[in-house]
C-alpha cells in the first residue's frame, strides 16, 4: 500500500538517512489524528470496518509519508520490496536445489545486479546465495 500512495503521489524519492531503529516519534498533525480516530471509532460500528478501515489506514500512511517520518516509512516499503523479490530467490532454490542454479538466473529473478542480490539476501537470510 505504501508503495502504491507513493507512486500516486510525489513522493518518489527515498532518503538515504536509513536507521534500524523500531520506533519513531515525532509530534502529529490534526489530519493524521482525526483518519486516526476515525479508524478507532469504527470499533463501535463493526459492520463499517471492512468497507471503511483500509481507506482510513490508507489515508493514515498517506498522512505519514507528507508528515515528519516520511523518509523512514519510504525506506522500509524499498526494504519490503527487497525482501519480496529475496524471496522469490529463496523460492526458486527451495523448488530447484537438485538442479545447477546460475547467480545470473536469480540476479534475474530478483530485477537486480549480483552485487545487490548478494547483499539483500545476506541481509534477509544471513547466508550468502551462493
Amino acid at each position: 500500500m505504501i508503495v502504491e500512495i507513493l507512486e500516486e503521489s510525489e513522493h518518489h524519492a527515498v532518503q538515504p538517512a536509513y536507521s534500524r531503529c523500531g520506533l519513531f516519534i515525532s509530534q502529529t498533525n490534526t489530519s493524521l489524528l482525526d483518519a486516526a480516530i476515525r479508524l478507532v471509532r469504527l470499533l463501535e460500528t463493526p459492520e463499517d470496518i471492512k468497507a471503511l478501515a483500509p481507506r482510513y489506514i490508507r489515508e493514515i500512511l498517506y498522512r505519514i509519508l507528507k508528515g515528519q517520518q516520511r523518509d523512514v516509512l519510504k525506506q522500509i516499503a524499498v526494504e519490503g520490496i527487497s525482501a519480496y523479490r529475496i524471496k522469490e530467490v529463496i523460492e526458486q532454490i527451495k523448488e530447484n536445489y537438485a538442479q545447477p542454479l546460475r547467480i545470473e538466473e536469480l540476479t534475474e529473478l530478483a530485477n537486480m545486479s549480483p552485487s545487490s542480490l548478494h547483499r539483500h539476501f545476506k541481509e534477509v537470510t544471513a547466508m550468502s546465495p551462493l
